[in-house]
């Protein structure tokens, strides 16, 4: 991968969201392997397009920050279901400047995929329809739309619309 491409962090709610995002970056060209193939020399692993899938629970979440640190993308499945848990990673995170303040991401932190419908109006979005234009072309409803773009929102880990089209854009622009 290059400079200009930052490493992915993704959380995901179980393994088989994992499964799918860690095979939609090898698709894009990423390393991805467990946590026990990640090497231990050269510390810096920023340049080497390296991901690690792994499950953050209390034992792994210090391995997860120093590979965070060490520039490695994530795959984390973290129990979405146990907030303590979501918010102990996050602030972690926070910590080495990773993500902002109150979990707000300096980077997108998707928790799971698109599904076809909520990309189907992010595309109609990023090629430059308003919302109204997106529901019509999609033959839904205004509220639909931006029940669609809500829950898009979320999948992707941002608080806008804005930046959902943006980090839905560029994903699809690596493909």
């Amino acid at each position: 991968m290059t400079d200009d491409v930052p490493p992915p962090l993704l959380v995901a709610p179980d393994e088989a969201a994992a499964r799918v995002a860690a095979a939609a970056l090898r698709d894009e060209g990423w390393t991805v392997t467990g946590p026990d193939a990640v090497p231990r020399e050269p510390w810096d692993l920023r340049d080497r397009g390296h991901v690690v899938a792994m499950t953050v629970g209390d034992a792994a979440l210090p391995d997860a920050v120093e590979l965070a640190v060490r520039g490695a993308g994530l795959v984390v499945v973290v129990d979405v279901a146990d907030p303590v848990s979501v918010e102990a990673f996050l602030d972690q995170l926070h910590r080495i400047g990773l993500v902002g303040e109150a979990g707000t991401a300096t980077r997108p932190v998707p928790v799971r995929a698109l599904t076809a419908e909520e990309a189907a109006v992010l595309d109609a979005l990023a090629d430059g329809a308003s919302i109204p234009e997106a529901a019509a072309r999609s033959f839904l409803s205004l509220r639909t739309a931006n029940r669609r773009l809500a829950s898009a929102r979320a999948a992707l880990g941002v608080a806008s619309t804005r930046a959902a089209v943006l980090a839905h854009r560029a994903a699809r622009d690596r493909r």
